[in-house]
C-alpha cells in the first residue's frame, strides 16, 4: 500500500522517466556485520552516502524469517533534512499505526520515503539514514539481509526537469551470523533444531538417535573420542522412558571401530539408572573397550563415509508414548566427551560438548519474550532461574513460571547502586513472574549515598587577642574513612551575632584541612564547618567555640 502510494506522488508530481545519472551513491546496510542470541533483538540502519538531491528512495530487503523476525522500523532523519515527509505526515495522521510492511512468514521488508508536496527547490544530500530496523532473534545461524536488486522495488530518486530520476547506487548488503564456533555438539536427529516430533498414539514406541558433530582432525589420533556420557529428561506423563540401546553399523565409536578393524575393542553401552517415574534416563554411558591400550580414537571422519556427511549417531533412545498431543522437552544434560590425553594421570579427559541442542515431541508452546530493563543504570548481570544474562536484555521463553533475580549492591567503579523497587513497587530483588505473553519487567535502583562527619577543633583555645589560631579539621565518611579533594566551607559569628563566611577549605590526601588567622577582638566566636555533599556523600557539619580574651 505504501509503495503504491509513493509511486502515486511521483507519478502526479512528475512526468516519471527511466532516466539515470552517474554517481558513486551507496545504499547500505549498518553495521554490515550483526550478531545477537536468540531471544535478543538488534538494529541495522539502513544508510546512503554520497547521494545529490534525494527526494525519495525505497528498499526491499530480504532474510532467512526461520532465523530473524523483523520487528519495527524507524524513520531515519536524513530524508527530512530537504523537507517535510510521507512518512512524517503518516505518522501524524495515523498516530500508533506502523508504516512500510512487514513479511515475517517469507521474509521481507518493504518501506519507502518521499518528500512530501509542495515540493522543495531540492532534495537532501549528503549522507545519512533512511530508516532503521529492528529485529527478534529466532534461532541460531547465518542470513544475509539483502536488498532486491529489482529496480522496481529498491531505487533512490531525484529530479531533474520535473522528471523522476533513478539515481545509480552501489549497494552493500548486511549479514547477520549467530553460529556458535564449535568443535562438538550433541543433537537428536529426528529434532533438529527449529522442529519436533510427531506424536505417536498411546503404547507406540518413540524411537530417537542421539546424534553428534566432531572435528574431522581428531579421528585415528592419540586425541581422538573413545567414549561419552550424558543423561535424557522428558516428562513422564507424556513419555515413559525405556531404555538406550548401543552403537552398532552406521554409528560413530563403532564404525571407527569397523573400519579400521580394531577387533576386541568394541564400544559397550553402560546405564548408570532408568526411572520412569521420574523420567529420567540417567548416565548413559558408551566407551570403546580397552581405549588406553589402543591409544587413539574417532573423530568428524569416523563411520561410514558419506552416511551423514561429519555426523554419527551415538545411540538409540526408545520412550513409550503416554499422550499423543502433550508436549515435553526431550532434555539432553549432563553431556560429556572421553578423549585421550597423554597429559592427563588417567591417560583420559572428561569434556564437555560445546553444543547441547534439546529436542521436542509436538510442537514446542508458544515463546514469550521476557524483557528485563533496569534504571538508571543498565549492564547489571541477573538470573532467570539457572540462566545468567545482562540488563537490558529479551529472552524468549515457554509460558511458565520464571524466577528472576536482581544483585543487591551493584558497583559501577568507584559507585554502589542498591536495589530500590520493581517497576510495580515490590521491593524484594527476588521476584517470581507467571509468563503467557510478551512482558516488560524494570528493575529500580539508586545510588548509594554515604553518611560523612567533619571533625575539627581550634588551638589554642582560649586564645589572647592579635594571637594566632589554627584550625584542624579532617572528613571522613561513614566507615572513617578519609575523604580527599573535597570542599568544606568555613563559617563564623560572634556569640550573639549573625554568620560570616570565612573561606572555603579543600581536603588533602588523607581528608584533613587546615586554617590559620589572628583574631583581633575579645569574645566569644562560635566557628563552623559545613560540607554541602554531593552525589555520593550526604552533607554535615560540626561547631566549635573559640574564647579570645
Amino acid at each position: 500500500m505504501l509503495t503504491l502510494l509513493l509511486i502515486s506522488m511521483l507519478t502526479l508530481a512528475f512526468n516519471i522517466q527511466a532516466v539515470e545519472t552517474e554517481s558513486t551513491t551507496t545504499l547500505s546496510i549498518c553495521p554490515q556485520e550483526s550478531s545477537a542470541a536468540p531471544g535478543e533483538t538488534f538494529s541495522v540502519n539502513v544508510t546512503v552516502t554520497n547521494v545529490t538531491d534525494l527526494y525519495g528512495w525505497q528498499i526491499m530487503i530480504h532474510f532467512n524469517s526461520t532465523i530473524l523476525n523483523a520487528s519495527s522500523l524507524a524513520r531515519g532523519p536524513f530524508l527530512e533534512t530537504a523537507g517535510l515527509t510521507l512518512w512524517q505526515v503518516w505518522e501524524i495522521t495515523h498516530p500508533g499505526e506502523p508504516y512500510g510492511t512487514i513479511d515475517n512468514t517469507m521474509g521481507y521488508i518493504t518501506v519507502g520515503d518521499v518528500l512530501n508536496p509542495p515540493f522543495p527547490p531540492s532534495g537532501a544530500t549528503g549522507n545519512g539514514t533512511l530508516v532503521t530496523i529492528t529485529f527478534l532473534v529466532k534461532a541460531r545461524g547465518i542470513t544475509q539481509l539483502s536488498f532486491v536488486e529489482d529496480p522496481t522495488f529498491t531505487y533512490l530518486s531525484t529530479v531533474m526537469d520535473n522528471i523522476s530520476v533513478k539515481i545509480p547506487h552501489d549497494k552493500v548488503n548486511g549479514v547477520f551470523d549467530n553460529r556458535v564456533p564449535y568443535e562438538t555438539r550433541l543433537w537428536v536427529r529426528e529434532s533438529p533444531p527449529g522442529s519436533w516430533v510427531p506424536g505417536v498414539p498411546v503404547g507406540g514406541w518413540v524411537w530417537l538417535t542421539v546424534d553428534i558433530e566432531s572435528p574431522f582432525e581428531w579421528d585415528n589420533t592419540s586425541k581422538g573420542i573413545v567414549g561419552y556420557v550424558f543423561s535424557v529428561h522428558v516428562n513422564p506423563d507424556v513419555l515413559e522412558v525405556n531404555s538406550a540401546y548401543a552403537a552398532t553399523f552406521g554409528y560413530f565409536l563403532f564404525d571407527f571401530i569397523d573400519v579400521h578393524c580394531f577387533f576386541g575393542h568394541e564400544p559397550a553401552l553402560l546405564i548408570e539408572e532408568i526411572n520412569a517415574t521420574t523420567g529420567d534416563i540417567k548416565g548413559i554411558c558408551e566407551l570403546i573397550m580397552g581405549f588406553l591400550t589402543l591409544g587413539i580414537g574417532a573423530g568428524g571422519s569416523s563411520g561410514t563415509p558419506g552416511w551423514y556427511g561429519e555426523t554419527f549417531g551415538l545411540c538409540r533412545l526408545r520412550f513409550e508414548s503416554k499422550n499423543e498431543t502433550a508436549y515435553t522437552r526431550i532434555d539432553l544434560h549432563d553431556a560429556y566427551l572421553v578423549r585421550l590425553n597423554a597429559s592427563a594421570p588417567e591417560g583420559y579427559s572428561k569434556i564437555p560438548f560445546d553444543v547441547v541442542d534439546d529436542a521436542h515431541y509436538n510442537e514446542p508452546p508458544p515463546l514469550h519474550n521476557l524483557t528485563v530493563e533496569s534504571t538508571p543504570i543498565d549492564g547489571i548481570d541477573f538470573t532467570i532461574d539457572s540462566g545468567s544474562y545482562t540488563t537490558n536484555a529479551t529472552v524468549q521463553l515457554e509460558d511458565g513460571t520464571y524466577t528472576v533475580a536482581m544483585p543487591s549492591p551493584w558497583t559501577v567503579g568507584p559507585d554502589q547502586y542498591n536495589f530500590l523497587e520493581w517497576e510495580d513497587h515490590t521491593t524484594n530483588p527476588v521476584r517470581t513472574i507467571s509468563l503467557t505473553s510478551d512482558m516488560t519487567i524494570i528493575a529500580i535502583y539508586e545510588l548509594q549515598v554515604w553518611s560523612t562527619d567533619v571533625y575539627f577543633n581550634l588551638n589554642p583555645n582560649p586564645v589572647s587577642v592579635g594571637e594566632t589560631v589554627t584550625l584542624k579539621g579532617v572528613l571522613v565518611d561513614e566507615f572513617c574513612q578519609p575523604l580527599d579533594y573535597e570542599t568544606v566551607e568555613l563559617y563564623a559569628r560572634p556569640l550573639a551575632g549573625s554568620w560570616r563566611h570565612i573561606t572555603s577549605l579543600t581536603t588533602n590526601d588523607y581528608g584533613t584541612f587546615t586554617w590559620q588567622a589572628t583574631i583581633p577582638l575579645q569574645g566569644i566566636f562560635i566557628f563552623a564547618v559545613y560540607y554541602p555533599g554531593n552525589e555520593t556523600y550526604r552533607p554535615c557539619y560540626n561547631f566549635a567555640a573559640l574564647i579570645v580574651q
